[in-house]
């Protein structure tokens, strides 16, 4: 991996847009059709990977530790929704 102040601030963007399939009903884990709790934390550790992906050797990975999230508001299909993750510490390199 680079050196730790070249990757602290790192960004990393991305997208989707909520389907059907996205949803809590369609993954049998609720009775709204708005986005899946596991759906919102494959986008942000996306954005993470992402922000990483430049930084990284060809044979270094990552991987998560831990995640918290608390949703204000639900997600109905067809909404377009954007992860953004930055850079803010690194351990155990």
């Amino acid at each position: 991996m680079h050196p730790a102040e070249e990757v602290l601030g790192a960004v990393g963007l991305t997208e989707m847009v909520v389907r059907p399939g996205d949803t809590s009903v369609a993954i049998g884990i609720g009775d709204l059709p708005i986005i899946a709790p596991s759906h919102l934390i494959n986008l942000m550790e996306h954005a993470a990977i992402l922000s990483l992906d430049l930084f990284l050797e060809p044979e270094e990975t990552t991987i998560p530790v831990s995640v918290e999230f608390i949703s204000l508001s639900p997600a109905s299909i067809g909404a377009e929704l954007r992860g953004t993750y930055r850079v803010i510490e690194i351990e155990g390199k």
